[in-house]
């Protein structure tokens, strides 16, 4: 069994509150957070982790615990790097409403136009994918084609008719956009630095990672077995669904700069947070979350705490959640070194915004 020790931030640690506010708005003593997020941990076999909280467009919480690395026994501090998997999508979504307000591509305008899908040739569906269609998951595309058991790419429906989740889609729209800025995928990454993460204070978020930060990133694990990810970071591109790599702090001030600071003009804010009217079905088990709708690449939940935009991520060895509740100007990330943490991950949520959700909704 692990002993879980906290590792504060150094730039936080003198001046801590003593209290955090939770996304429910009720405040909860900093000891009786972190004793509850151990024991969440405890209870999944969560090898490390690390969370950052946001209050009135501040961050306020940045803490870690756990290994990082079991053979070292290295511990995770606030500056370890983890996978945010997934949660690399909110934030590329940004630079892509960021581009389109400057007339760069339309969020409208068939992709096609640009760069037509070069695995693609003959679907005539594929020319009628939009920007606005991937960052909403209505491409028809299917997460990753290795999910097909022919390993080939396919259309599932005609696009903007209904949703199926889909990371080729945002890799799609990364090669589009490398085409139009006639860039490379170190190129796009340097200018997301510029238009998104620097105006937001972001110094440590990447999508390209080299071997100098993938030396700082946690191992990954499952229940304590080594879980090393199918991809070599150290020669990997721009992965506009899964790839950026980051520290809670670092990523919570990317939330920042999304719901109020300079990252986005506020019309931009407005299109990036605005519901899509995209089509849930009855039967989605994440209707008992309150999932209602998506914006641009987060889902939208609504509950008796009000309306957040979450978006979770899983890559091999790795798990986390961010949410983001623009109105009140609060957020929260966690990130584990921990593969498919499904429980620890609501267990975690569920005390850090309040919910009160009944874990018998995990099912199983």
């Amino acid at each position: 069994m692990l002993a879980f020790v906290a590792f504060a931030s150094p730039a936080l640690a003198e001046e801590a509150p003593p209290q955090v506010t939770l996304g429910s708005g009720q405040t909860m003593e900093v000891e009786r957070l972190e004793q509850a997020l151990q024991a969440a941990a405890q209870d999944s076999q969560v090898t490390g982790f690390s969370v950052a909280i946001v209050n009135d467009n501040a961050v306020v919480y940045e803490s870690a615990f756990g290994i990082a690395d079991r053979a070292t026994k290295e511990p995770v501090t606030t500056q370890t790097l983890f996978e945010f998997a997934s949660m690399s999508k909110p934030t590329f979504a940004a630079l892509v409403v960021d581009l389109a307000e400057e007339g760069v591509i339309g969020l409208d305008s068939p992709l096609a136009e640009y760069y037509p899908h070069p695995d693609l040739p003959d679907d005539p569906r594929a020319a009628k994918i939009t920007a606005r269609h991937v960052l909403t998951h209505q491409t028809g595309l299917p997460n990753w084609r290795s999910d097909n058991e022919d390993g080939k790419l396919d259309i599932a429906f005609e696009p903007g008719t209904d949703r199926r989740y889909s990371g080729e889609g945002f890799e799609y729209l990364a090669d589009v956009l490398m085409h139009l800025l006639k860039t490379d995928d170190r190129g796009l990454d340097a200018i997301f630095r510029e238009r998104i993460a620097a105006p937001a204070g972001s110094t440590d978020s990447f999508y390209v990672q080299n071997a100098e930060r993938v030396a700082r990133k946690a191992k990954g694990y499952d229940k304590g077995e080594d879980y090393n990810g199918k991809i070599d970071y150290t020669d990997d591109g721009f992965g506009a669904a899964y790839s950026i790599h980051s520290t809670p702090g670092d990523y919570a001030k990317l939330m920042i700069g999304l719901m109020s600071g300079p990252s986005l003009t506020e019309s931009e804010r407005k299109t990036l947070f605005a519901a899509q009217n995209v089509p849930i079905a009855e039967d989605d088990p994440e209707r008992a979350f309150g999932l209602t709708d998506l914006a641009l690449s987060s889902p939208i939940y609504e509950l008796p705490i009000g309306r957040f935009y979450a978006h979770g991520g899983n890559n091999d060895g790795f798990s986390g959640m961010s949410v983001m509740v623009p109105e009140k100007g609060w957020a929260f990330v966690i990130v584990s070194n921990e593969n498919q943490a499904t429980k620890f991950i609501f267990d975690t949520t569920n005390v850090i915004m309040d919910l009160g959700l009944d874990p018998a909704l995990l099912g199983g």
